[in-house]
């Protein structure tokens, strides 16, 4: 499956303003005020000498500390050429960046891919690595899911067959992700075998079962062990040529349970919050339009649109406030949009210029981030006709383009904010000058904005307007190579591979939806 986004023109809907005290007024008032030239020092990550770096899509990348992991090219040509982890067939590298210092984090075995999907408090970083083995069923590299900690990398296991990868990991190190087992299956979402979502904990690594068909995919966990993703709800394939599949969220009590669907076939769950509410998109009946979906705890939400017939939940933050895009009527215009507390959906327009922009992320504050862009005629994305895209952040009931808030020297155009935490840091992708924007994910470069008022950040890049707020990244360990170890007991070094689904990769965040 490879995403295709629909197309889209503008079009607007007014909503009504409720009134809302005086004193709330004055207050927001107050920090739209101080809000309104707020800077951010810019950090460029920059790259292991390649030409990008990057996040993945639908999982946390900060901690509460600052501390985020993603992935970045190296110049090393990439030794399984023309079956390559990236476009580019150079070597990819998972990253941790601590205290201005971006660190290889090093692969299995040799000169090997590796990307960084998520991390917890306590240092822990799971992934994937490829083994320096070929897959015997597929011909392409064979990859392990790991797990990084204090400096070291970790094969967690498998499930008896050749592909897999680690996707969230929790605040207890429970971590899940997919590995395929040795059963043959025609369906599988890597090929060659059936293909399962994992708990891994303490040393094992559990199959959690299907939803009734072949394959089951993890993609989340949160505090709670609680995990989501989507199953296979039989073995009988349909128009698409595969079996219909439904989003589920399992825990050690219930098991796997089927959260239903809109009468279609697919789903993409998008983000799996503490209080085990899920969101994401699925089909309609007859599998041509799809709509934004909240799982609150207990029944499927059908979050709706601006009246067209596609949309997304991108994010659901810690008190339930939804955030995400939705289309119009005319069916060529789709704008972010809010639903707070999973109810009435909510505009959050674009920049003036703009006809089109999406939601990302919500913090626990209710800042928002995601891109706003223009596209002369109707709006696809992506599409390399898009004239115009820039990171945003919304706040009180404002729109802001990033790049307005740091300096035109730079160096660095802000083109997607994925992330922002309680601290207000955002974390996306930017181009450096030379690269098309429609190049952006893969040459590209993963960047950060401190907030300048921030306590933990210091004054250098901070100065007046005029200044170049641009941090220079020491990038460790070039083109680190470690050996496997064990991480709890009862593991093997038996290794899994994998061609790099999309969910494996850097991304822009939009829907992986293969609308026929």
């Amino acid at each position: 499956m490879k995403p295709r986004i629909l197309s889209c023109v503008i079009a607007m809907t007014l909503f009504t303003v409720l009134a809302i005290p005086v004193w709330a007024q004055e207050q927001s008032a107050k920090r739209h005020e101080e809000n309104e030239h707020q800077r951010y020092r810019l950090v460029d990550l920059g790259t292991f000498g390649g030409p990008g770096s990057g996040f993945f899509e639908s999982q946390r990348l900060f901690t509460r500390g600052g501390i985020l992991v993603g992935s970045a090219d190296t110049n090393v040509s990439d030794p399984y050429a023309p079956n390559c982890f990236n476009p580019d067939c150079l070597i990819e590298r998972g990253f941790e960046w601590r205290n201005g210092i971006m660190t290889d984090l090093g692969a299995l075995l040799g000169v090997n891919n590796s990307a960084a999907q998520s991390l917890n408090g306590h240092g822990l970083i799971v992934g994937n690595s490829e083994n320096g083995l070929i897959d015997p069923l597929l011909n392409i590299p064979a990859t392990d899911a790991v797990a990084w900690s204090n400096g070291e990398i970790f094969n967690l296991g498998t499930l008896g067959g050749y592909q897999g990868g680690a996707l969230a990991v929790n605040e207890s190190s429970q971590a899940t992700g997919v590995a395929t087992n040795t059963i043959p299956d025609q369906y599988s979402f890597f090929g060659g075998t059936q293909s399962r979502a994992f708990l891994w904990e303490d040393g094992t690594m559990q199959d959690l079962g299907t939803l009734g068909g072949p394959d089951a995919f993890g993609q989340f966990i949160n505090d709670g062990g609680q995990v989501a993703g989507f199953s296979y709800t039989s073995s009988i394939p349909g128009p698409s040529g595969f079996p219909p599949f439904d989003p589920f969220v399992w825990d050690k009590d219930m098991g796997m349970r089927d959260l239903g669907n809109f009468g279609g076939t697919q789903c993409n769950p998008f983000y799996l919050n503490n209080r085990g509410e899920l969101v994401g998109n699925m089909n309609l009946a007859g599998d041509q339009s799809f709509h934004p979906f909240l799982w609150n705890g207990k029944k499927l939400v059908d979050l709706g649109t601006f009246g067209g017939s596609f949309g997304q939940a991108s994010w659901v933050n810690e008190v339930g406030d939804v955030v995400g895009f939705a289309n119009f009527p005319d069916e060529v215009t789709f704008h972010a949009a809010s639903w707070r507390k999973g109810k009435k959906i909510k505009d959050l327009g674009t920049i003036a210029s703009d006809n089109c922009s999406a939601a990302w992320d919500i913090n626990a504050k209710g800042q928002i981030v995601g891109l706003s862009f223009a596209e002369a005629g109707l709006c696809v994305y992506p599409s390399p006709t898009i004239t115009a895209q820039r990171a945003v952040l919304w706040e009180d009931g404002s729109i802001i383009d990033l790049n307005t808030r740091i300096p035109q020297d730079s160096g660095l155009q802000l083109v997607l904010a994925l992330e922002i935490n309680d601290h207000g840091e955002i974390a996306g992708f930017g181009i450096p000058p030379g690269v098309p924007l429609k190049d952006f994910e893969f040459h590209g470069h993963a960047f950060v904005l401190i907030p300048c008022d921030d306590a933990r950040s210091d004054e250098e890049g901070c100065e007046g307007e005029g200044g170049n707020t641009t941090t220079a990244i020491q990038n460790t360990h070039a083109l680190s190579s470690q050996s496997s170890a064990n991480l709890g007991s009862g593991l093997t070094t038996r290794g899994i591979a994998t061609r790099l689904q999309t969910r494996f990769r850097r991304s822009r965040g939009f829907p992986v939806w293969q609308r026929e």
